[in-house]
C-alpha cells in the first residue's frame, strides 16, 4: 500500500488510500490491526467507514426517486 500523502485540498489521505484501508477491513482484519500497521487512527478509519456508508445511503436513496419518477 502507498504512503499517504497531503493532496491539494490539505487532506492527509488521498480516495485510494482510503478505499484499500476500507478494503482491508472488509476483508476481515480487524479495524485496530490496520490502524496499528499503517499507522493511522481507528477513529479515522471508523469516519471513513461512515463516511462511506451515508455515501451509499444516498446513492440508493437517489435510485428509488428515480424508479418512482419512471413508474409514474
Amino acid at each position: 500500500m502507498s504512503n499517504p500523502s497531503k493532496n491539494k485540498l490539505g487532506q492527509k489521505y488521498g480516495q485510494d488510500f482510503k478505499a484499500q484501508v476500507l478494503q482491508k477491513v472488509r476483508s476481515g482484519q480487524s479495524v485496530s490491526q490496520i490502524a496499528s500497521e499503517l499507522g493511522i487512527s481507528e477513529g479515522v478509519i471508523y469516519q471513513w467507514q461512515g463516511k462511506q456508508g451515508s455515501e451509499v445511503t444516498q446513492k440508493i436513496s437517489d435510485l428509488e426517486k428515480e424508479n418512482a419518477q419512471l413508474r409514474n
